[in-house]
């Protein structure tokens, strides 16, 4: 198995194109048997693999779009039970629940949504 230049997957002896960006490995200078050269800077990637990182970059966006959403429907749905809870409660002087469950999964997911578009900038 070798690996992509520019997106360090493996790929088969016999292909020369990844399965994963759609990279030519030929085109990317060879150094020795086993390594490609570092010239600190990352290669031009071929118009296939930009399509690619776009794609996968605005799966990303949509996954942490998703989890915000719903971590904010959570959130306002466990507040809404408790004060709803806490209202009726109040008017017969017993206890009443408190939705932290729902509200902890809320924040949680809106952090790990908020985290995600913040490292993706």
């Amino acid at each position: 198995m070798d690996h992509c230049p520019f997106c360090r997957n493996q790929i088969p002896f016999k292909g020369a194109i990844c399965s994963n960006c759609g990279a030519n490995r030929n085109l990317a200078p060879r150094v020795g048997r086993r390594g490609y050269r570092s010239t600190g800077r990352m290669p031009a990637l071929p118009s296939n693999a930009k399509t690619a990182a776009s794609a996968r970059k605005a799966a990303r966006r949509n996954e942490a779009d998703r989890d915000f959403m719903w971590g904010l429907i959570w959130l306002l749905g466990g507040i809404a039970l408790t004060a709803a809870s806490h209202s009726f409660a109040s008017q017969d002087g017993g206890s009443f629940w408190i939705f932290i469950g729902a509200m902890a999964y809320g924040a949680g997911r809106i952090i790990r949504g908020a985290c995600t578009l913040w490292l993706m900038r």
